[in-house]
Order: structure tokens, then C-alpha cells, then sequence
């Protein structure tokens, strides 16, 4: 059987092989609490008293090294009270680890449950307008969101990924050789399929994969051309044409998980595209006014000076439409980039076919608690091909401060512009456009 990683923490990010010791869990599959309960069903199953202590001396429990699989081996008279004594053990340990997470969500529960009576019973004794009272606000949203992923999560102890089998042949060296042989197969069988399934399990992939982590969202490039070519396609995208812009600016909240400060290449490609972008990193924002729903680009708040700066209007007396980019990557936690994304006019992801798989639903997730969702994504390789220039088109990767604008501009020597247009144009199939 499989052991799956159970915590109470589900606000980290800590491998699933560092959650689960082994050797703990064999120790468990194979101790006095889990035996008795398999000697009880045994018993009312087949109508014969079976003792725990007979089934610890014909029961052995083993896991492959550098794995999360159990191997239980029994021995009987017989085959089929051997294969029956081995799944009762192996239900009984799968339902002992149930009983025990459980627990353990409960008590997490009510800790946070107390915490979030006292900061209630605190903050109906603070002024409304004191400042304090916001960060007090800020902290109660943050615990409740706490409290609703831990209620809302599903304790999966592990699954049996191969029933017992019955023996047609006697072990006629007893107990040693089951266990030698279970080495052997875990090592050959178990250990493989592991392995494949968490590898699998873990990386993104392929584009399909990441529209399926992210709920169906539309995505840019596909993890082996230029980044350049998915910038061009996600400013382009008929979804944030359609946003706006002029009234109150566009908001696009964006998680780069490819280390390659993709929210900057694509503020500056929406800059050359004759938006007025600007790029702010979310620890600059107020969490307490976003929180309360007073967030730039909803029409309610005002951008702050030091957020957004308009430009005078053009020749022709529009101002050109406005784009804030929000970069979520350094900075937040998870719970504060959540309730920002939530209240942007765009979300969006970068990604690689080697990011986490378990990092990008985990955010979708996040989303999908507070009724929002991933809108579009960039899937770009680690590193551009060799023979595509990306510094000539992505530069601002490396070089362009959180903060800065970009707006309307001619084409700069030394560097190749994503577009030849000064206003956002509607998507064309024929280009390659999404």
C-alpha cells in the first residue's frame, strides 16, 4: 500500500517524502492497537478466535528504502487466512491513520477557533477608525481562511494499491523468505510505480496539464518556444482587450513561478503595445484596503501616487488605457496573495513544464475558496532556445525596478518591439494569436 502525507499545516510547502517518516509507519502498521483491531474483524468475519498476538508473530511490515509503500507480508496454515490476515492488517493500519489525522485537525481547529474568538472580542473594542483596527480586521480574515482550508480538507491516510494475494506455494522457510521476497518486489514493482506516479504528480508538464491545474484557463505558449511569443500572445488575449482600461485601470494580478521576472517582460511588452503599464510588487499595497474591498482598479479606491502614475492625454485627447500588473511572487503570504488576486480584474500565471504542479493547483484552490479563479497562464521554457533573442525582447527581466511604468513608445535600438501597434489589437488566428 501507499502512504500519502497528512498534515495540519496546509499553509506549507514541505516535500510530501520530509511529511511521513517510514520507519515510523511501520512501526505503527505493525503495533498492538493496529493488530487488535484487524484480530476483531478477523474474528467476526470468519467466526474463529484470532489474538493479536498471533497475528504479530505471522505478520511482518516492511518499506522499501527512499519510498512511501508499506509491504505486509502474512503467513497462515492456509493461503486464503494468510491473504485475509494481510488485509485486515492493512485496513486497520489505513484506518488507525485516519483516526489519528483527525485528531490532530481537530485540536489545530480549536486553537485557531480560540484565536479567532479573542481577535473578535478584540476588535469590538477597538474604535473603527483607529488604524489599528484595520490591521485587526486584516488579521481576523486571515485566521478564518486558516480555519476554512483546514475544515474544508479532505484526510486521505493513504490506499491499497495492491489487495494480498493468496499464496500456491508453501514458504517453506517461514516468515525471512515473505520478507526477503516483499523486499524484492517493492524494489521492482512498488518502488518504480512510486516514483512515476510523484514524478508525474508534481511537475506540470504540458499544456494541457496546466489548463487542467488551473481550471480550464487559457494558456499562452507551450513551454518550449521564446518567452517573447507568449508575452505577445497574453497581451494580445481577447480577455484582457476586452478589460478596458480607460475608466479605472486593469489590474492583473500575476504568480511567476519560473524565476525569470516575467511580470516585468510583461509590463513592458503592454507598455509597447500602447497601454500605460505599471508594475507594482504586493507587499507596496494596502492589505487592510484590500481586504475591505477598497483595491485600484475596482473604481473604488483611488491609485496611490507612488502606484500609478497617468499620463497626459494623447494628440488626440485619450488618454491611453491604464494597466497595473501586481507581481505576487516575492513577498505576500499565501492567504494575502489569495485575497489580492481575488479582487483583481485578471489573474494570471507563469509557469514552466517543470513548476510544481502542487504549487499552481494549491493557488487555484486558494482562489476557488474565495469564489475566483485563474484566468490565463504563460508557459515558457526555464531558458529561451539559444537561437531566439529573448534579452533583445524580454529584457526588462533583469533590469527593470518593481515600480516602474511603461507606456507608448517608437522602438528603441538594440531591442525588437513585441508589436507595431499603438493600441491593444484584437486577437488574430491568423498570427497565431489565442
Amino acid at each position: 500500500m501507499t502512504v500519502a502525507p497528512i498534515t495540519a499545516n496546509h499553509f506549507g510547502s514541505v516535500p510530501a517524502a520530509d511529511q511521513v517518516n517510514m520507519a515510523t509507519e511501520q512501526q505503527i502498521a505493525s503495533s498492538m492497537p493496529v493488530l487488535t483491531r484487524a484480530a476483531t474483524a478477523l474474528t467476526k468475519a470468519a467466526g474463529q478466535d484470532v489474538q493479536p498476538a498471533e497475528l504479530a508473530d505471522t505478520v511482518t511490515v516492511i518499506s522499501p528504502k527512499d519510498s512511501l509503500a508499506l509491504i505486509i507480508t502474512a503467513t497462515a496454515t492456509d493461503g486464503d487466512l494468510a491473504r485475509r490476515r494481510a488485509d485486515a492488517v492493512g485496513d486497520s493500519y489505513l484506518t488507525q491513520r485516519r483516526s489519528d489525522a483527525e485528531t490532530d485537525v481537530k485540536a489545530v481547529l480549536k486553537t485557531v477557533d480560540s484565536r479567532i474568538a479573542a481577535v473578535t472580542a478584540a476588535l469590538r473594542k477597538i474604535p473603527v477608525d483607529r488604524p489599528d483596527a484595520s490591521a485587526a480586521r486584516a488579521q481576523l480574515v486571515d485566521l478564518q481562511a486558516q480555519r476554512d482550508a483546514l475544515a474544508s480538507a479532505a484526510v486521505v491516510p493513504g490506499r491499497v494499491a495492491s489487495p494480498a494475494h493468496t499464496p500456491t506455494t508453501q514458504a517453506a522457510f517461514g516468515p525471512a523468505i515473505f520478507a526477503v521476497g516483499g523486499l524484492v518486489l517493492g524494489l521492482f514493482v512498488a518502488v518504480p510505480l512510486a516514483l512515476m506516479a510523484e514524478r508525474l504528480r508534481r511537475k506540470v508538464g504540458s499544456r494541457a496539464r496546466l489548463t487542467e491545474l488551473l481550471d480550464g484557463a487559457w494558456v499562452a505558449g507551450d513551454g518550449k518556444g521564446a518567452a517573447a511569443a507568449a508575452i505577445e500572445q497574453a497581451v494580445h488575449q481577447p480577455a484582457l482587450l476586452r478589460s478596458g482600461g480607460r475608466t479605472s485601470p486593469v489590474v492583473a494580478a500575476v504568480l511567476d513561478v519560473t524565476g525569470r521576472n516575467l511580470a516585468a517582460a510583461l509590463t513592458e511588452a503592454a507598455g509597447s503595445e500602447g497601454w500605460e503599464a505599471k508594475l507594482v510588487d504586493a507587499p507596496s499595497l494596502q492589505i487592510a484596503e484590500v481586504y475591505n474591498g477598497r483595491f485600484a482598479g475596482l473604481g473604488v479606491l483611488t491609485p496611490k501616487p507612488d502606484v500609478l502614475t497617468t499620463k497626459a492625454a494623447d494628440k488626440n485627447g485619450s488618454k491611453p488605457p491604464v494597466l497595473l500588473v501586481v507581481d505576487l511572487t516575492d513577498g505576500p503570504t499565501h492567504t494575502r496573495s489569495a485575497a489580492i488576486a481575488a479582487r483583481a480584474s485578471m489573474v494570471l500565471v507563469a509557469a514552466t513544464r517543470t513548476s510544481s504542479a502542487r504549487e499552481l493547483s494549491a493557488f487555484a484552490a486558494r482562489l476557488g475558496d474565495a469564489t475566483r479563479h485563474v484566468d490565463g497562464a504563460l508557459l515558457v521554457p526555464p531558458t529561451d532556445p539559444a537561437t531566439t533573442p529573448v534579452s533583445a525582447s524580454v529584457g526588462a527581466s533583469a533590469t527593470t525596478p518593481i515600480g516602474a511604468s511603461f507606456g507608448p513608445s517608437t522602438t528603441r535600438p538594440g531591442r525588437r518591439r513585441l508589436g507595431n501597434h499603438a493600441r491593444p489589437r484584437q486577437a488574430d488566428p491568423e498570427r497565431g494569436d489565442l
